[in-house]
C-alpha cells in the first residue's frame, strides 16, 4: 500500500500480482520500489516504479541461495543489499551480482547503509555500526555494539542526500496553466492530484484513496461503496482494515499506535469504532476517520475482555470476558454493571435487537463428570438489562458468533464446523444447519447483509461469503492474503438510526420491551446496596498512571479539539487546545497549542489569557462595552446587531509662548482615528496652530467643533459639537460620550463663561483646563490656536455571533499645551445604548466648565 506522509489517502499499489510482500525499500533518485516476495516460501526480490508500473522479478530464488529477510539501499555505491540474518549480499539495481556474500558476527534484525557505514540491529539486542566501503570483507564483520539489551525492530538512517534532487513530476507550474499575470514568471508550483501523486522516472500518475474514483483532471470523488464496509483486524500485522461491500479493495484504518485487535464493533450513529486490545486489556474507541482516540474501559486481572457489542441508540456497550461474564456499560454516564449473573451458562457472544429491545447470546456449559465431558451449546434471550433471561435453543455444540437478520438467528459453531439458523425467534423450532464447512474450518464471527452471509474463519486468509440461496458456493470476499482475521462488524450508511432520548438518569439508562425503560445505578454509590455498580473513572484512575495515560481536563477560556473532557488518552496521544476568541496562550501568544501525553503528563499546561482590554457592563444578551484603547472585540453569542458609537481623539492646542515644547513646529498634534472594524470610523480633530484653531474631525453623524484662538477666551472644539461657541460661552455637545473642548482657566475678557458641557458618559480631563474625554479638543495658550473636537459616528451594525472585530481607539493629539481628550468606541447589544446606560447615568449629565450653567441633555440631537 501507499499513503501520504501524514498517513492520509491509503491506496493499494500492488494487489493481485503480489501475495506476501516484506522488507520494502525505496530508491528515490531512480524512483524504484524494491521488496521481498515470500508467498509459499518462494523467496524473490521484486521491483517496480513508485507508481506501481513495470513490476519485475529482479532476483529469483535460484539466484538468492538464502532466504532474504531485510533490504537496504546503498545510495553512494548504487547497490541493493539484502540479508538473511547471517550474511549480507549486494546486487546492482538491475539485479547483477556484486562479488560474493560475507558473514556477520551476530544475527541481523534489520539494516541500513549510508555514508560508507552499515547500521544494523541484532536479534540479541543492540545497535552496531560498521564501515562498508568498496571492498567486501573476507571474514566476519566485527564492531562495537551500542545500546545492548534493547531490542530494536527496525533501523532507518535518515539524510537529505537520500532524497531526490531531480525535478518532481508530481509538481506542475501554475504559471503555465493559469492566465494570472501576478504569477507569470514566478516559481509557483502545486501538486495536481487531489489525493496521491505517484512519480516514475519521467512522469507521474494520480491515485485516489480506496473507495474514491479518479476524474480526468486528477480530482478524486467519493463513490457510494465507501459508505458500506466491513471492519475487521489482522492479528498478525496488528492492523484494522476496511473491506468494501462492492469492491475487493481494502485499506488500513489509521490508529494512533499499534494494537492487538481481537474484536471490533461500530456505533453507526456517532460513526465511531470500538475495539478490544488484548495486550493492554483495554477497550478503545475512535471516529471512523481515525481521530479522537479514547480509552473506554479497562479490564483487570480477573476480567479479561474477549468480545464487545454496541447498542447505538441507547449508547450502551456490552463487554464480555473470556470467562463468560457480561457487563453493560453506559457511554452516557460512565457507569457499568455486571448482568446475567443468575445464568449458569458461559456467555460467548451477543447481538442486540434494538427494535424489540432484546439481547440474543451464544453460550456454552461444560457438563463434565468423572468419566465424560460434554459441552452443551445454547442460544439465550434476555431484556437489554439482562433480566428475564431464557433459553431459546440447546444442543451438543459450541456456538460462537451470532447475528439477528430478518427475524432469524444465524450463528457459527467452530467445533461442529457449521453455520446454523433458527427461525421464529423466541420459539424452539426450525433450527437447521445453513452450511457445513470442511473439517479444519474454524468460523468465529458472522454478519448477514442483503441475503448474503459473511463470516471469518481463522484457517482462511480472507473473509468468507455465500448466498442464502446457494450456501454450497463459499468464496472469498475481497483480498485473500490476510494473516489471522479477528473481529467483524458491518457499517451500512443507508440505515439511519435515531438515538433514544433517555429520561433523566444518572446511572445506566436501559430500554425494555413494550416501550418501558429502567434506570440502573441511578443512586450509586450512595444508596445502592448490592455493590455491583461502578463508574469507569474509578477503574481508569487506578491504572492510568501505570499505563502512562492522561486525562483530558477542562481548559479555562479554551476548548479541546477532537476529545471530550473527562476522557483518558494513551501515551503519545496528541491533543489540540484552542483558546476562545479574544484569548491567547500566555507563553506563546498563539491561539492554538498542541499537547502530547507523555507517561501520564501533558507536555504543556499553559493557560489562555485575555487580549480583550475591556469589561462588559450588563450581560451577554443586554450589555455594552466602553473601549478606551485599541483591542479585539468578540460579538457575544446570539447577537446579530450592535449599536456602536465611535469618537475620534481631540486635536492638541498650541502654546504660543513655548514653541520649544512643540519642537519648533507651528502646529499641535492631531487627534487619532477611532474605528469599529471596517464598519464605522470617526476622524480625530486637527491640532491648533499659531494663527488659528484646528478643524474638527469628520464623523458620520456629526463633525467635531473647530478649535478657536485662546486670546478670545475660547477653547477647543467639542466632539460631535451641537452648540458652537459664542461671546463668553464655550462650545458644547449633547451627544453620548462626547467631551467638551478645553479652555483657559482665566481669561481677562470674560469674568465668567457659560457652557462647555459634554454629553452623557463623558468625563472631565485629567487637569484644569484640559479637554474632556472623549474627543474634546485641547485649548491653546497665550493666543495659540486650540484643537478641533473629534468626529462623532454612530450606527446600528449587522454582525454575527463570535465575530472578531478589531477596534482602533484614537488618542488625543500630542504635543499639546494641555491634554486633549482621547477617543472612544462604545458597543451595545440587546437594546439602544440610551436604555443600556440609563441605570448608570439616569441622574447624570456630562461635565460642564461652569457651575452656573445647567444643561438639559437631549439624546435626540445626536441619534441620526
Amino acid at each position: 500500500m501507499v499513503a501520504n506522509q501524514d498517513g492520509k489517502y491509503p491506496s493499494v499499489l500492488h494487489y493481485s500480482d503480489t501475495a506476501h510482500p516484506e522488507a520494502i525499500v525505496v530508491q528515490s533518485q531512480l524512483r524504484y520500489l524494491f521488496w521481498i516476495e515470500t508467498f509459499k516460501d518462494t523467496y524473490q526480490i521484486q521491483r517496480s516504479n513508485l507508481d506501481g508500473k513495470n513490476k519485475i522479478t529482479l532476483i529469483n530464488k535460484s539466484r538468492l541461495m538464502h532466504n532474504p529477510e531485510h533490504l537496504a539501499i546503498d545510495i553512494w555505491k548504487n547497490r541493493l543489499c539484502w540479508t538473511n540474518g547471517n550474511q549480507i549480499c549486494c546486487f546492482t539495481f538491475d539485479g547483477e551480482v556484486l562479488d560474493r556474500c560475507f558473514d556477520v558476527q551476530n544475527s541481523v534484525q534489520s539494516l541500513d547503509i549510508m555514508h560508507g557505514l552499515m547500521i544494523m540491529t541484532e536479534t540479541l539486542g543492540g545497535l552496531k555500526v560498521s564501515e562498508f566501503n568498496n571492498y567486501i570483507p573476507s571474514g566476519p564483520m566485527t564492531s562495537p555494539t551500542f545500546y545492548s539489551g534493547i531490542n530494536f525492530t527496525d533501523v532507518i538512517y535518515y539524510h537529505v542526500s537520500k532524497q531526490t534532487l531531480a525535478s518532481d513530476p508530481c509538481m506542475k507550474d501554475l504559471a503555465s496553466t493559469r492566465n494570472d499575470s501576478e504569477i507569470k514568471g514566478q516559481a509557483n508550483f502545486d501538486r495536481h492530484c487531489s489525493h496521491l501523486c505517484l512519480p516514475s522516472y519521467e512522469s507521474s500518475k494520480c491515485v485516489c484513496m480506496t473507495g474514491y474514483w479518479l476524474k480526468s483532471n486528477g480530482e478524486c470523488w467519493e463513490g457510494v461503496v465507501e459508505n458500506n464496509f466491513w471492519l475487521f483486524s489482522d492479528l498478525q500485522t496488528g492492523q484494522m482494515f476496511r473491506q468494501f461491500a462492492l469492491l475487493p479493495d481494502y485499506y488500513t484504518v489509521l490508529t494512533p499506535g499499534r494494537f492487538h485487535f481481537i474484536d471490533v464493533t461500530i456505533d453507526s450513529i456517532e460513526k465511531r469504532m470500538y475495539w478490544v486490545d488484548a495486550n493492554s486489556n483495554i477497550v478503545y474507541s475512535q471516529l471512523l476517520n481515525g481521530t479522537q482516540l479514547r480509552v473506554i474501559f479497562i479490564g483487570n486481572e480477573t476480567f479479561h475482555i474477549a468480545k464487545i457489542k454496541m447498542a447505538a441508540r441507547p449508547h450502551l456497550l456490552y463487554i464480555i470476558s473470556k470467562a463468560g461474564e457480561v457487563l453493560v456499560f453506559s457511554l452516557l454516564s460512565g457507569y457499568y454493571r455486571r448482568i446475567l449473573q443468575e445464568v449458569k451458562w458461559m456467555i460467548r457472544h451477543i447481538d442486540v435487537d434494538e427494535e424489540n429491545r432484546l439481547l440474543y447470546m451464544t453460550a456454552i456449559l461444560n457438563t463434565a463428570t468423572d468419566k465424560t465431558s460434554v459441552i452443551l451449546g445454547a442460544i439465550l434471550c434476555s431484556c437489554m438489562d439482562g433480566s428475564e433471561a431464557k433459553t431459546v435453543y440447546v444442543y451438543n455444540g459450541s456456538p460462537l458468533g451470532i447475528v439477528l437478520y430478518n427475524n432469524s438467528l444465524f450463528w457459527v459453531d467452530p467445533i461442529e464446523h457449521m453455520i446454523l439458523m433458527g427461525k421464529n425467534v423466541g420459539k424452539v423450532v426450525q433450527v437447521q444447519p445453513v452450511v457445513r464447512l470442511t473439517g479444519d474450518a474454524y468460523p468465529e464471527n458472522i454478519v448477514v447483509k442483503g441475503e448474503e452471509v459473511f463470516f471469518t474463519d481463522k484457517t482462511k486468509q480472507a473473509l468468507q461469503r455465500f448466498h442464502l440461496n446457494s450456501s454450497a458456493m463459499i468464496s472469498n470476499a475481497g483480498y485473500p492474503y490476510m494473516n489471522r482475521i479477528a473481529g467483524l462488524s458491518f457499517y451500512d450508511s443507508s440505515i439511519v438510526l435515531k438515538p433514544d432520548k433517555p429520561t433523566h438518569c444518572n446511572g445506566i439508562w436501559v430500554p425494555k420491551p413494550n416501550s418501558q425503560t429502567v434506570c440502573v445505578c441511578d443512586d450509586e454509590p450512595k444508596n445502592v446496596t448490592d455493590g455491583q455498580c461502578f463508574h469507569v473513572n474509578s477503574v481508569i484512575q487506578k491504572v492510568a498512571a501505570s499505563l502512562g495515560m492522561c486525562m483530558v481536563k477542562p481548559q479555562p477560556n479554551a476548548s479541546v479539539i477532537g476529545e471530550n473532557v473527562g476522557n483518558y488518552v494513551t501515551h503519545g496521544n496528541v491533543l489540540t487546545v484552542s483558546c476562545n476568541p479574544g484569548f491567547i496562550f500566555s507563553k506563546t501568544n498563539n491561539q492554538n497549542e498542541t499537547r502530547v501525553c507523555s507517561q501520564g503528563q501533558w507536555s504543556s499546561r499553559d493557560s489562555c489569557v485575555s487580549v480583550m482590554k475591556f469589561t462588559i457592563t450588563g450581560n451577554s444578551s443586554h450589555g455594552y462595552v466602553a473601549l478606551k484603547e485599541s483591542t479585539l472585540f468578540i460579538v457575544p453569542q446570539g447577537i446579530f446587531y450592535v449599536d456602536v458609537v465611535c469618537i475620534g481623539g481631540g486635536g492638541g492646542g498650541i502654546d504660543a509662548c513655548n514653541k520649544s515644547s512643540f519642537q519648533n513646529d507651528s502646529q499641535a498634534g492631531d487627534g487619532g482615528l477611532s474605528s469599529f472594524g471596517s464598519y464605522l470610523r470617526a476622524n480625530g480633530g486637527h491640532g491648533g496652530s499659531l494663527d488659528k484653531g484646528g478643524k474638527g474631525g469628520v464623523g458620520k453623524t456629526l463633525f467635531g467643533g473647530d478649535g478657536l484662538l485662546s486670546y478670545n477666551c475660547q477653547g477647543g472644539g467639542a466632539a460631535g459639537q451641537t452648540e458652537p461657541a459664542d461671546v463668553c460661552k464655550l462650545s458644547q455637545t449633547s451627544c453620548l460620550f462626547c467631551g467638551a473642548g478645553g479652555a483657559m482657566i482665566k481669561c481677562s475678557n470674560c469674568f465668567s463663561r457659560r457652557g462647555g458641557c459634554g454629553g452623557v458618559g463623558s468625563q472631565k480631563g485629567p487637569e484644569e483646563g484640559a479637554a474632556d474625554n472623549y474627543g474634546g479638543g485641547a485649548t491653546g495658550l497665550f493666543g495659540g490656536g486650540s484643537g478641533g473636537g473629534g468626529g462623532y459616528s454612530r450606527g446600528l451594525i449587522k454582525v454575527f455571533p463570535q465575530q472578531q472585530i478589531h477596534i482602533k481607539v484614537g488618542l488625543g493629539g500630542t504635543p499639546s499645551a494641555r491634554a486633549a481628550g482621547d477617543g472612544i468606541v462604545v458597543v451595545g447589544w440587546g437594546s439602544r445604548l440610551e436604555k443600556l446606560i440609563d441605570k448608570a447615568w439616569k441622574k447624570s449629565t456630562g461635565p460642564c466648565k461652569s457651575i452656573i450653567y445647567k444643561s438639559y441633555i437631549s439624546f435626540d440631537k445626536c441619534n441620526t
